[in-house]
C-alpha cells in the first residue's frame, strides 16, 4: 500500500479561542498538485501554515509519508521539503542579501548556492534594490 505524500487528519485550528479550521481532512498523492482558494478570511493560510508548523494545532495531525510531523519544529519539516512562501515580500531593504542570510544563520554559501544559486550573484546589493521577483527568492 502506497502512502499519501500529505494526511490531513481532523485538523482543528483555533486563534484566541475562535475556530478558524475545524476538523479538516485532506489527502495529497504523490505527483498531485493543489490550490487552496477561498475568499479573504476563509481559513486558506492559517492552513497551509498550520501544516508548515508555523503555527500551532489545536488538534488533528498531519502526516507527510506516512510519518506522523505533527509536534516537528519548521526546521524538521523544511528538512523533510516542506515550506512556506507568504504573498509579501518580507525583506529588510537597507540589509545586503548576504545580511540576510546571516539572520537566518546561512553562513554556508555552499548551501546557499545548492538551494538558491540565482540570489548568489546579489549578495552584496541591497535587498531594497532587488526587482520583485529576486526579492522573493530572497
Amino acid at each position: 500500500m502506497m502512502n499519501n505524500l500529505l494526511d490531513i487528519q481532523n485538523l482543528t485550528v483555533t486563534y484566541e479561542n475562535n475556530v478558524v479550521l475545524d476538523n479538516i481532512n485532506h489527502s495529497i498523492k504523490n505527483g498531485e498538485s493543489y490550490s487552496v482558494i477561498g475568499k479573504n478570511g476563509a481559513g486558506k493560510s492559517t492552513f497551509l501554515k498550520s501544516i508548515v508548523g508555523l503555527l500551532p494545532i489545536t488538534s488533528g495531525k498531519i502526516l507527510f509519508n506516512g510519518i506522523d510531523i505533527t509536534n516537528n519544529p519548521i526546521y524538521k519539516r523544511i528538512d523533510l521539503g516542506i515550506s512556506y512562501l507568504s504573498q509579501n515580500n518580507n525583506i529588510f531593504p537597507r540589509l545586503t542579501v548576504k545580511e540576510h542570510f546571516e539572520l537566518v544563520k546561512y553562513k554556508d554559501e555552499g548551501i546557499l548556492e545548492e538551494l538558491i544559486p540565482e540570489i548568489l550573484k546579489f549578495k552584496k546589493s541591497y535587498a531594497g534594490n532587488l526587482s520583485g521577483g529576486e526579492q522573493r527568492l530572497l
